[in-house]
């Protein structure tokens, strides 16, 4: 197995994850198909976490998707699936689209909303030709800790991108929630060759 460590300047930010093609920071649901949501075991609690919800059309917070995002989450309503991931340090945003209505809703979720748990997820991604899916583990943390005599927030997120031969693991990481926005991100990759 071979590894390699690198720092990786993204082109586009947040990284993103999607079910079909990426249009210039844009994503079409009904061009998508439905990922699947694994949550692993010990991160339960990622089913009643309320972020902030805002669809993607009218930028109006939708009490309805949240009063329903469990369901919604595990694939458990016919009309609404997730078609699109971004990812920072601070932040995971989930995005799904509503087969009946073509409403696109973001759900956010940071460290505000977690009560500094960390969030872990794993996601299938169809490919739109037929090829097995791509397997993705998201994970996001926070915590406090002292810099410089002062208490500052940490924040990271670790992508672990899976494919035929290896793995490859992004990490964004940010002192401060202004810094979550750095394009760069540390890259280790294990390559079975």
């Amino acid at each position: 197995m071979r590894k390699l460590n690198y720092k990786l300047l993204l082109s586009e930010f947040p990284y993103a994850i999607a079910s079909g093609a990426i249009h210039y920071d844009d994503v079409r649901g009904h061009e998508c198909l439905p990922i699947k949501v694994t949550i692993p075991d010990g991160y339960e609690h990622i089913v009643d976490i309320h972020g902030d919800t805002l669809s993607m059309e009218h930028g109006d917070r939708n009490p309805w998707f949240s009063e329903h995002y469990r369901e919604i989450l595990l694939g458990l309503n016919p009309d609404w699936y997730l078609f699109w991931i971004e990812v920072n340090a601070g932040a995971v945003i989930l995005n799904f689209y509503c087969k009946e209505s073509g409403e696109s809703v973001a759900m956010i979720l940071n460290s505000d909303c977690t009560n500094g748990r960390e969030l872990k997820f794993h996601f299938d991604i169809p490919h739109q030709n037929g090829k097995p899916d791509s397997g993705y583990d998201v994970r996001l943390m926070s915590a406090q800790r002292e810099h410089d005599n002062l208490d500052t927030m940490y924040y990271e997120a670790i992508v672990t991108e899976y494919f035929v031969d290896g793995y490859r693991e992004l990490i964004f990481t940010a002192d401060n929630q202004s810094d979550c926005d750095d394009r760069y991100v540390l890259v280790t990759e294990y390559v079975d060759e």
